[in-house]
């Protein structure tokens, strides 16, 4: 069930979590922006949309299809070690979390990572919809 429907998962996710963010953004903003909000989701949500476009069609399926392949050989802890499932996924999210957290730093130390990475921190104001400025 998950893989049939994993990309409307991750577009209802998505856009109900930019939501709730948007709205609280909306009634408590922490700042005056500088530039036009529609200009600024406007280019965002392009430069989000292009991102993902890029990855799904150049990696399609491949995080998806490596976890089926480890599921089904028997790859990874979790297929050694059984645990509860809610403990399988709290341990999974914090590890990729702290993966994602380290890809972070070394895209600020490496010169040539942070060439790419820079999009994140080029923006002048910050809005619920800086983080869509992300490199594929």
């Amino acid at each position: 069930m998950l893989l049939i429907n994993e990309s409307p998962m991750r577009i209802f996710a998505f856009f109900g979590i930019f939501g709730v963010m948007a709205t609280i953004e909306y009634f408590f903003p922490c700042r005056t922006l500088q530039h036009s909000k529609w200009l600024r989701w406007r280019n965002h949500f392009v430069m989000s949309f292009i991102s993902v476009g890029l990855v799904r069609f150049v990696f399609s399926g491949s995080a998806v299809g490596i976890a089926v392949l480890a599921q089904n050989v028997g790859w990874g802890l979790f297929n050694v070690f059984k645990i509860f499932p809610w403990l399988e996924i709290f341990i999974s999210l914090l590890v990729l979390d702290l993966v994602i957290y380290g890809q972070h730093i070394l895209f600020h130390y490496n010169s040539w990572l942070w060439r790419l990475h820079q999009v994140h921190h080029a923006d002048s104001d910050v809005d619920v919809t800086t983080g869509f400025r992300f490199h594929p």
